[in-house]
């Protein structure tokens, strides 16, 4: 939603946004023309409002430690149903390197607030195993398929936080870029915990042959193009929790 502003404000707001920038729907054409600091922050604002309909979730991203194959193994029933007993994982799987290695997981968790999930990550049964964590918020742009392919792969992309204005002035070409890809099967930005108008980063769940292969197709992206991506990680994952319920083995 615009945030509302006196009169004064919005005229000033519109000739700002008639000099730096066209828009017509989806697409826009943006020209860097001295927009200050809150005009920046108004039009993060308009650019969420006026994008596809998103669905928001919390965006687990959890890397193990190594060597830890037997604890995981021997917690990894208490760890599932640990996850079937918080009853808010909208869908979750394992993180796998080319090998074929499992190297953490990813969990997609909707109708809960922060406290909640970090409760739920300090209390999961693979605490032991645990390296890392990345908590975001994942703003789902294309709906979830009825039936997922037998081969995905999870592109993990954050941004580099001084390159922001990319993200505005190649947004038309990467959503053109993925529109057009028949391999994307869901795919989102994902945002700050603190300010979820604020995007730091994009994730995708794609079909694909091997770890390499999506590699490189993840580089074609114009955001990777353009130098955005800080760090792009490409896992192949396999589904075991959806909607709440495990549904397939390890």
């Amino acid at each position: 939603m615009l945030i509302s502003s006196p009169k004064k404000e919005r005229k000033k707001w519109r000739k700002k946004m008639k000099e730096g920038m066209l828009c017509f729907g989806d697409r826009f054409l943006l020209r860097w023309k001295s927009l200050g600091t809150s005009h920046y922050a108004s039009f993060q604002r308009y650019r969420m409002s006026s994008s596809t309909p998103t669905v928001d979730f919390y965006c687990v991203r959890w890397l193990d430690k190594p060597n830890v194959e037997q604890l995981r193994h021997n917690t990894l029933k208490a760890h599932l149903e640990y996850i079937e007993k918080i009853n808010c994982v909208s869908l979750g799987g394992p993180l796998l390197d080319k090998n074929n290695t499992e190297q953490g997981r990813i969990l997609l968790l909707q109708g809960v607030d922060r406290a909640k999930v970090e409760q739920y990550i300090q209390q999961d049964p693979f605490q032991n195993i645990l390296s890392s964590v990345n908590l975001t918020l994942f703003k789902r742009v294309k709906d979830f398929p009825s039936r997922w392919p037998a081969s995905v792969y999870v592109v993990y992309c954050l941004d580099d936080p001084t390159k922001e204005h990319i993200r505005i002035e190649y947004r038309p070409q990467h959503r053109s870029w993925w529109q057009n890809e028949t391999r994307v099967v869901t795919v989102g930005p994902m945002a700050s915990l603190d300010d979820s108008s604020s995007l730091i980063g994009s994730l995708f769940f794609v079909t694909g042959e091997s770890v390499d292969q999506v590699q490189h197709w993840a580089s074609q992206d114009p955001y990777a193009k353009a130098g955005l991506f800080q760090q792009v990680s490409v896992y192949r994952w396999k589904r075991v929790v959806e909607n709440t319920k495990v549904v397939a083995a390890i």
